[in-house]
């Protein structure tokens, strides 16, 4: 019998749930539910899979601390029952990594000091960046059916790492293209659109109830913002209109709107701070977005 099997064998066997832990690495996750509700059988099951799975013994560490042999703990105690038990077994310096559970944390007076300090040690970049990737992959690439996937991830990785740089369409373009990546500088103007997303903070800070809504079969609006005081609005950002195919767009989306929702205000926030060089219609009030982000409007 393998050492994994026999250490999985050793442990008690209890009624699998259908709740799973997620395996995201270098994540605190917090396992709650009434007290005698069997949170230490089902992380003590967890164990059990992942090492019948595989995972090198010593890479799962159990530590009950409501046991009558850790009474009165520090943080500091914890600490170095942490760094010990990383320096001592050998499958835990092997794998680079392991799984702490740490049972009844709560009974740790400043253990939250020292969550915080172990996960500071890890390398931050690879989260954070798996942080976009995922919000990307779900909000923007599902949302709006982007085909150029290595086209936005270039685009937002960009401007993250330039947030109070100035941005040319054109310019990130050409670069795109040199590098051998096809895609349309259309594409990236909607792409952009696509980002924005201080138009909707704003409106959740001053109140509204803002979802994005789609008007008829191929018409979309940013958001439908409602409010319980003030007007309703149907709002469109975009990054400028001089491109008549966006001009076009963006105006015949409002236009839907308005008429689908005839209480809300039709507003159009551009970049931009000059109007647009075509006359606005009647109906459709036009603002820069500083403007209205400083509360003039």
């Amino acid at each position: 019998m393998k050492l994994s099997e026999s250490l999985a064998a050793r442990l008690p066997l209890h009624t699998p749930r259908d709740v799973r832990l997620p395996r995201v690495p270098d994540k605190a996750l917090a396992v709650i539910g009434v007290r005698r509700g069997g949170k230490t059988s089902f992380l003590e099951r967890h164990i059990a899979d992942r090492l019948a799975a595989g995972d090198p013994p010593g890479t799962h560490l159990l530590v009950p601390l409501e046991d009558e042999r850790h009474v009165g703990m520090t943080a500091e105690d914890l600490g170095w029952l942490l760094e010990r038990h990383k320096r001592v077994v050998a499958s835990v310096r092997e794998a680079g990594r392991r799984t702490v559970y740490l049972d009844e944390i709560q009974v740790v007076p400043g253990w939250e000091s020292l969550v915080r300090r172990v996960l500071d040690a890890h390398d931050r970049l690879p989260l954070l960046t798996s942080y976009v990737d995922l919000m990307l992959l779900r909000d923007v690439i599902e949302r709006h059916r982007v085909t150029n996937v290595e086209a936005l991830r270039r685009l937002q990785r960009h401007l993250l790492a330039n947030p109070a740089g100035s941005f040319s369409v054109s310019k990130f373009h050409r670069d795109l293209r040199s590098q051998g990546l096809p895609v349309a500088e259309e594409t990236l103007h909607q792409m952009l659109h696509h980002l924005e997303t201080a138009v909707l903070i704003e409106l959740e800070r001053r109140g509204y109830a803002a979802v994005w809504v789609r008007v008829g079969d191929d018409l979309e609006v940013d958001f439908l913002a409602e409010h319980q005081v003030a007007d309703d609005l149907v709002v469109q950002v975009s990054l400028d209109t001089e491109s008549d195919a966006t001009w076009e767009r963006e105006i015949r989306s409002l236009q839907a709107a308005a008429e689908a929702y005839p209480n809300a205000r039709p507003l159009l926030l551009t970049l931009d701070p000059t109007p647009p060089s075509r006359p606005l219609p009647t109906w459709l009030e036009w603002m820069p977005a500083s403007r209205w982000l400083l509360g003039k409007g």
